[in-house]
């Protein structure tokens, strides 16, 4: 099949969209350059044969009719307010290939891994033009770009699609270094995190049309937890993943799912509520409190949080609390976002008005957690706003915040003409809320249907800044190149420089 715009392409066999085979020009860091402290990241990847120093390759396994293919990323940043992105290379894998992009379900807040969901076309089930049939099964791989090393883990269900609810799953490494501290009287702490989720669910009946909208209700959102900064190589550390069964809530007593690193294995524990569960609630983002019972909040933006210790013993219940601000069901990410920040939570919430729109920033102390303590950090009238200029001023359509990771005060907007086309013009502003001004602008255009990105510090953790490497020249096929200063003037369609799946 020519994935490349050729003759044999067509809707028909091939569901994916076309801008996800044309990654940005940006995001390949020269040798020797500086590394992002952390990055905005698209959701779902790109489909290129593109390589650099973070490139990993495993392959498919636990199938014996995949025999022989395999899964290759790369990772591409860039400083914030550009959008970092990932580019998936599949290799064997037949006619037709993917109905839907591969997506990112988390990333690690700090630390190098990232969370991938790859959906695989089931051998022998076409995907027929207008069927609402799911032919494809998701796979999950852990991907190191630090090492670089991608590791494809088993399905939790064997033979099932989908299990793992997105937003809800969190990584907890266990370090072997602290497990065996010289300190017997020392408390093991499992390593801090916040965890970003990779997707918006739609906005809720009667939201202001300033809103930006987001895309489809099975928004995809998932949470890996951190091995701490400055400390030993955490790579060969086993850690835990955690995740809310498909009908979370809905049952009682709710199951999970969990899978060990060190057995490679999954079990499925039965756990209950201190208080019944709100009926509407619906995880859109998961965060890692810390502690030693390695604690993990299920955070509805809507106003509910949901702590369960992961590494906790015995019988663990789940305890609830509320958000502070306005409580508003139709509330997702594309109005609001919560992060970890050392020993604080910060929560950003935006209100949209006839005459305009404002966000608050939230902050408490993770020590204060379940319980009060909320207090106002930064707050910002769009009427108070200043360095906004030229063609992004009159994009009527702003939100879409996300929190740095950085203690700096900044929160990222997205700036929309039109948000139900993601091929309108649309810019990422960065806001200083301390003095209400905006720092820098960066155009923003998808690699795929949908505008989003989330924040990640992936990159603060790789072991080398990502130099860009040639691929294998082939007959007619210009050779991809860097595009550093050096190269400021190449006018080459990135599409004739890299070797689309």
């Amino acid at each position: 099949m020519d994935l490349t715009g050729g003759e044999e392409s067509s809707t028909h066999n091939m569901q994916i969209s076309w801008p996800s085979l044309n990654p940005p020009a940006h995001g390949y860091i020269d040798d020797g350059g500086e590394r992002p402290p952390f990055v905005l990241i698209e959701p779902y990847a790109c489909f290129a044969n593109l390589i650099n120093g973070t490139t990993a390759s495993t392959p498919i396994m636990f199938d014996t009719e995949l025999e022989g293919c395999s899964i290759q990323v790369t990772f591409c940043a860039v400083h914030p307010p550009d959008v970092s992105y990932l580019c998936v290379h599949a290799v064997g894998l037949g006619d037709p290939l993917f109905t839907n992009p591969p997506r990112i379900l988390a990333t690690e807040t700090d630390g190098s891994l990232l969370l991938l969901c790859v959906p695989i076309p089931i051998p022998g089930h076409p995907f027929p033009l207008g069927a609402y049939v799911n032919s494809t099964r998701e796979e999950y791989f852990v991907y190191n770009p630090r090492v670089p090393v991608l590791e494809h883990l088993r399905h939790p269900e064997p033979g099932s699609i989908p299990c793992l609810v997105d937003g809800t799953v969190a990584i907890v490494r266990k370090c072997s270094q602290h497990q065996h501290t010289s300190n017997p009287g020392r408390k093991q702490q499992p390593h801090r995190a916040g965890v970003h989720n990779l997707a918006l669910h739609p906005h809720g009946a009667g939201v202001h049309n300033f809103a930006l909208q987001s895309h489809g209700a099975g928004g995809h959102k998932f949470g890996l937890q951190p091995h701490g900064a400055g400390r030993h190589d955490c790579s060969n550390c086993s850690y835990v993943i955690a995740a809310q069964s498909e009908r979370f809530g809905s049952d009682y007593p709710c199951q999970l799912y969990l899978y060990h690193s060190n057995t490679s294995s999954w079990t499925t524990p039965s756990v209950v509520f201190e208080t019944p569960l709100d009926n509407e609630y619906q995880t859109h983002k998961t965060i890692f409190i810390g502690g030693e019972k390695g604690t993990l909040a299920w955070v509805d933006l809507s106003g509910t949080i949901v702590l369960w210790d992961v590494l906790g013993k015995g019988r663990r219940k789940f305890r609830q609390f509320q958000l502070p601000g306005p409580i508003d069901k139709g509330s997702d990410a594309s109005t609001r976002d919560i992060a970890v920040l050392g020993s604080s939570i910060n929560y950003v919430v935006m209100e949209y008005f006839a005459r305009g729109w404002k966000a608050t920033v939230w902050s408490i102390s993770t020590n204060s957690l379940p319980g009060e303590g909320w207090g106002i950090r930064y707050h910002l009238d769009s009427s108070n706003l200043q360095g906004l200029e030229g063609e992004p001023a009159t994009a009527p359509y702003i939100g879409l915040p996300k929190l740095s990771l950085q203690d700096d005060g900044t929160v990222f907007f997205l700036k929309q003409v039109d948000y139900r086309d993601p091929h309108q013009p649309a810019w990422v502003l960065a806001v200083d809320m301390r003095n209400k001004t905006v720092q820098k602008v960066a155009k923003f255009i998808p690699s795929g249907l949908y505008v989003d990105y989330e924040t990640s510090r992936i990159s603060k953790y790789l072991k080398v800044a990502p130099g860009t490497k040639q691929i294998t020249k082939r007959p007619g096929t210009p050779l991809l190149k860097s595009p550093s200063k050096k190269h400021t003037g190449d006018t080459d369609d990135p599409m004739t420089a890299i070797d689309v799946c």
